[in-house]
């Protein structure tokens, strides 16, 4: 959510958000904090339990606790609306919808925006809770090599350690063959005319500046990311630098 994402200096510093507005928002997510203690169980209540129970507990919690998100984020967003000039309101949900791909095709207001009927918009629900199913056993799969914890890889030999890194590769990769084929398919159900609306949705490009020995960004639905020095330029202070041909 919006609340989430503020707390990000890169999305702080995109916005340009004074100290004033900083403390403000510090204080919607500390408000935001307290409602939801209490939902998730404390180490106590879990350390008599056995790992199927306790991972029973734990989705309970969760589900529990995405349910009071849910409930709670309207009048969020209208705290933080109230926070936020309107440009930079407007630029934070831009970036929401960056980061959340061709899963912002199930959100209401993408759907009005971009006209979408009925019939596509169940369409692409199937097609992404499809996906979500097999994520699921692909994470039942890899919860199940890993039922020893982290103890059973110490005792591993170098031969069974090197089997289990080639298994979680493959399973990386159907993971991102799944993602990447239920994106072409979602998008495959918008028109042409629908597929135009949507950079004025998602406006400039937002890519975080990359952690050190990491990557992660935002992108649109549809579109992959990109790493520095392709089509689309780099970006500077979380600024988009123009590439030459532009300047």
């Amino acid at each position: 959510g919006i609340s989430g994402l503020l707390r990000n200096p890169q999305i702080q510093e995109e916005l340009e958000l004074s100290d004033e507005q900083k403390d403000q928002l510090q204080e919607i997510a500390e408000e935001a904090r307290e409602a939801m203690q209490g939902i998730f169980p404390s180490r106590e209540d879990m350390q008599d339990l056995g790992e199927e129970e306790r991972r029973a507990k734990m989705q309970e919690a969760m589900e529990k606790a995405a349910k009071e998100r849910e409930k709670r984020a309207p009048g969020i967003e209208k705290k933080i609306a109230g926070i936020l000039k309107k440009e930079q309101f407007k630029r934070l949900k831009q970036i929401e919808l960056q980061l959340q791909g061709v899963d912002a095709l199930k959100r209401p207001d993408v759907a009005q925006a971009l006209e979408l009927s009925e019939d596509q918009q169940n369409q692409i629900k199937e097609i992404l809770d499809a996906r979500d199913k097999k994520r699921e056993a692909l994470q039942e799969e890899r919860r199940g090599m890993f039922s020893g914890g982290f103890g059973r890889f110490q005792d591993m030999s170098e031969e069974e350690r090197g089997d289990l890194r080639e298994k979680m590769e493959n399973l990386g990769e159907k993971g991102q063959a799944i993602t990447s084929e239920a994106q072409k398919e979602a998008m495959g159900k918008l028109t042409d005319e629908q597929k135009a609306k949507m950079p004025g949705l998602m406006g400039e490009r937002f890519e975080f500046r990359r952690p050190e020995g990491g990557r992660f960004g935002g992108g649109r639905p549809g579109e992959r990311r990109q790493g520095e020095g392709r089509e689309g330029g780099r970006r500077e202070g979380g600024r988009r630098r123009p590439r030459q041909s532009e300047t």
